[in-house]
């Protein structure tokens, strides 16, 4: 039994986790907590981190800590801890919470492994009961060998390490001539992903260039594809390195794998424009655990700052990166930009009806699906689940369904010959964005494309037939069903029937768009030149960051 003073106990009555959350539930008895201060304490009885507290009904608190980033984009480290209550400065002098009886037989299932990588090497965190059932966690590493050990593979590992080695170093000798030399800052504008420039890269370099920014910055790019292409020559890897060497500001719109090892100078002022986490699936540090996840260091921990549509989501992108809230900045997505260009919709549908003629006179259903597969190696679309002969019968005389597979989806939508003159697959036209313009329905399942959809105001369709084995492979960050704006469906049968019926609840995508977009205008790219370039940061948000970074130095500093 623990007391925090003489008239009050706490325990904690239970311990669950809810993606990279730890949460604790805490009994309180007796008289109320006046300073509801709990800690992590390491072995030496420092505070590692503050936890969150919520009471959820008269005495009982719920506690929370993200895992994987308790301040300057940290996981907890390794070692032993305690929870408690009650500080002074920097001396603990509170107490220590015990375990509820019932709890502490069933520690051993409250137990989190998180694997990470290709799923060789795991982060542990597992709860024992110590003396007088005060609790404690132990985080350790536990790192295993990739398969079957070879003189090739024992040779491939020597030969990555010595050029990691020798590109680190090439990376400080060049990085200290770029502040030799007497010149313009310089943005890079980078991508490991795709071997030519990206839609919010490519809007942001337009607006910069139309600013004229380049007469006060020197503006270079870095374009290759990494994980397709696995033996990228010395040179490729030279010039990389060298172009990341002399930047002051970086744009990217992906994970670059390069970064999960090199690490910048801190000087450098990365911004991540990648905006896909804002649909359904679990990406980054939410989706520890399931194959592919990040390493404890990883890319998305050197990010100055991510973009958000608007400030109601930036917790969610800073769970996915594992860096704070703060830097998280609401300005919305360059691409939006061109999207809402009325002179570039015009001009588009014009396009696009001279190209496809089917849509002519017809109302337009888009079947845009996400892949299925761990990765682009594999990636795929259950083509069986689609009733092409029941989907051409809801459609009668009205509609007319264009198929827009994603990129990774090599194989052809297999349209029968008594459905081609309903269904066109479009997968070849590369501007989904474009498709959006002409469509009358969206039916998708968890894929992104439902945020620039959403300002269209028209209705979507959610066919997630495999939500469930989805969700085991990918895990979701939200609750699929609640976040989804629009209807779900999880047969043929019930997908045939919504759209004979037009059932989509439509009224779902304002709510989404209202959550999603503080600013709906033409000025994405604007609010990022002049936030993140030209130091014009509101101040409200300038002030955020300054009293995050202070919160968080000051607890990181006494680890």
């Amino acid at each position: 039994m623990i007391y925090y003073s003489d008239k009050v106990k706490a325990e904690i009555t239970d311990i669950f986790w809810e993606r990279v959350w730890l949460k604790f539930t805490v009994k309180v008895t007796g008289d109320s907590i006046a300073d509801k201060s709990f800690y992590i304490l390491n072995d030496r009885d420092r505070c590692v981190c503050p936890l969150l507290c919520e009471e959820k009904f008269p005495g009982y608190y719920e506690l929370s800590v993200n895992i994987t980033n308790i301040g300057s984009r940290r996981c907890i480290p390794e070692g032993r801890f305690r929870v408690a209550i009650g500080k002074k400065k920097n001396e603990f002098n509170g107490s220590y919470l015990v375990l509820e009886k019932e709890i502490v037989a069933r520690l051993k299932e409250k137990a989190g492994h998180f694997l990470f990588g290709n799923g060789t090497n795991s982060y542990n965190v597992d709860f024992v009961a110590a003396v007088a059932d005060v609790l404690e966690f132990n985080v350790r590493i536990v790192k295993t060998d990739n398969g079957v050990s070879t003189p090739k593979t024992e040779l491939k590992k020597v030969y990555r390490k010595n050029m990691r080695s020798f590109l680190r170093k090439l990376y400080r000798t060049e990085r200290k001539k770029h502040f030799a030399e007497d010149k313009k800052p310089v943005i890079l504008l980078f991508s490991e992903q795709n071997d030519g420039i990206s839609t919010n890269l490519l809007s942001l370099k337009l607006r910069m260039l139309e600013r004229v920014i380049d007469r006060d910055f020197e503006i270079t790019e870095s374009y290759r594809i990494t994980v397709t292409s696995r033996h990228l020559g010395f040179t490729s890897w030279v010039n990389v390195v060298t172009k990341l060497a002399r930047a002051d500001y970086i744009f990217m719109d992906d994970h670059a794998p390069i970064l999960d090892w090199l690490e910048l100078d801190k000087k450098v002022v990365v911004t991540q424009l990648w905006h896909a986490g804002v649909g359904f699936k679990a990406s980054g540090y939410s989706r520890w655990g399931h194959f592919a996840s990040p390493a404890p260091f990883s890319c998305h921990r050197q990010y100055t700052y991510g973009i958000a549509g608007s400030k109601k989501v930036r917790p969610v992108f800073s769970e996915i990166w594992g860096i704070d809230a703060c830097r998280v900045l609401p300005t919305g997505l360059p691409r939006i930009d061109d999207y809402l260009n009325e002179d570039h919709r015009k001009m588009t549908i014009d396009k696009l009806r001279d190209r496809f003629k089917i849509i002519r006179d017809k109302k337009v259903i888009l079947f845009a699906p996400t892949y299925r597969g761990k990765n682009r190696f594999g990636a795929s679309y259950p083509y069986e689940k689609i009733d092409f002969e029941g989907l051409k019968e809801a459609c009668g005389d009205k509609y007319v369904v264009l198929f827009k597979m994603h990129p990774w989806v090599l194989e052809p939508v297999p349209i029968p010959d008594s459905c081609k003159d309903t269904f066109l697959d479009v997968s070849s036209y590369s501007a989904i964005n474009d498709l959006f313009y002409i469509t009358d329905l969206l039916v998708t399942d968890y894929s992104s494309n439902i945020y620039e959809y959403s300002l269209m105001g028209k209705p979507m369709l959610f066919y997630a037939f495999d939500e469930q084995d989805y969700e085991n492979l990918r895990g979701f960050h939200v609750n699929y069903e609640e976040a989804a704006p629009g209807k779900v469906v999880r047969s043929s049968k019930a997908f045939i029937k919504a759209i004979k019926e037009e059932d989509f609840e439509v009224e779902k995508v304002k709510e989404y768009v209202d959550r999603n977009f503080d600013n709906i205008d033409t000025h994405c790219s604007d609010r990022i030149i002049d936030w993140v370039l030209l130091d014009k940061m509101p101040e409200d948000i300038r002030d955020e960051i300054m009293e995050c970074d202070m919160a968080s130095s000051g607890y990181t500093k006494r680890l």
